[in-house]
């Protein structure tokens, strides 16, 4: 383990929240590195090639480039996430740190792991009376107040957290800038929204902030639009639906919202690739 020495993290942004049972984080691609701590309760992500069980006291590392989802298990969960640059590379450049599908992703702005970082994907379990989920808490606190000191303090929090769970494993944000702020508070804010018909634009007017502003805030940080996003999630969801034999399509549909199953057949079409009839009888 001595490639530990060499790390020197730089904090882009850090984001924390709670997921009830069967909430799902659409299909997305991250430019830089992203630490998930998870502190309660349990999820399971979908990342190169692999599906990864993450109950309380896990911690996971999602690399840049890689496609990919989560969705919270029983009783649901709470992450604590932080995106970072394994040695300082400069300042983040305006824009996103990651997209969901279908945006665009600009591969030029991807930030790869230094040669010492090992190229397995990092995962595990960490001792549960490590100070592992004190420290996350503590980035967390110390990014949402904003200040220069504040946040140049995470990154010695998060050298802590690294080293403890790493040894013990088999859209920039700067303070001025609350753009980032606003996408996420859109991006929780749809995933507070319980299943059924909505109208996205009247439900996001309760942010105190246009439909149009919200819908050029999201976009430039996560590719798509919160329709986008909030559909993204519901077929997410659809295909976790589907595998249930007692389930018909139009049930599936109906259930998450959708009056017309045609329509719903053909997001999940464009989405997947594959027709929701197909995607259930192959996974029956």
């Amino acid at each position: 383990m001595a490639w530990l020495s060499q790390i020197n993290p730089q904090v882009h942004f850090v984001w924390s929240g709670r997921w009830s049972a069967g909430k799902v984080e659409p299909l997305r691609t991250l430019f830089d590195h992203e630490l998930v701590v998870f502190s309660e309760g349990s999820c399971e992500v979908e990342v190169a090639g692999q599906t990864l069980a993450c109950p309380a006291c896990s911690f996971l590392i999602v690399p840049p480039g890689q496609l990919h989802v989560s969705r919270a298990g029983e009783p649901g969960t709470f992450r604590i996430c932080v995106h970072f640059d394994w040695v300082c590379q400069g300042p983040w450049s305006e824009g996103p740190l990651y997209v969901f599908r279908p945006g665009v992703v600009d591969r030029s702005r991807m930030r790869p792991a230094p040669a010492f970082v090992p190229e397995r994907l990092l995962h595990g379990p960490f001792d549960p009376s490590s100070p592992v989920v004190d420290l996350a808490q503590t980035v967390a606190a110390r990014w949402r107040r904003g200040r220069g000191l504040d946040r140049q303090l995470c990154r010695g929090d998060l050298l802590q957290i690294l080293l403890h769970v790493l040894s013990g494993s088999a859209s920039r944000a700067p303070a001025g800038d609350r753009s980032a702020q606003l996408a996420v508070a859109v991006r929780d804010f749809l995933d507070g929204l319980k299943p059924g018909y909505v109208s996205i634009r009247s439900e996001l007017a309760r942010l105190g902030a246009s439909y149009e502003h919200l819908c050029r805030v999201f976009k430039r940080h996560f590719g798509i639009s919160p329709l986008g996003y909030f559909n993204n999630a519901r077929l997410e969801k659809a295909k976790i639906l589907l595998r249930d034999p007692s389930k018909s399509v139009r049930d599936v549909a109906r259930r998450l919202g959708y009056a017309d199953p045609g329509y719903f057949a053909r997001l999940f079409r464009r989405y997947t690739g594959t027709a929701p009839g197909a995607y259930k009888a192959f996974t029956a």
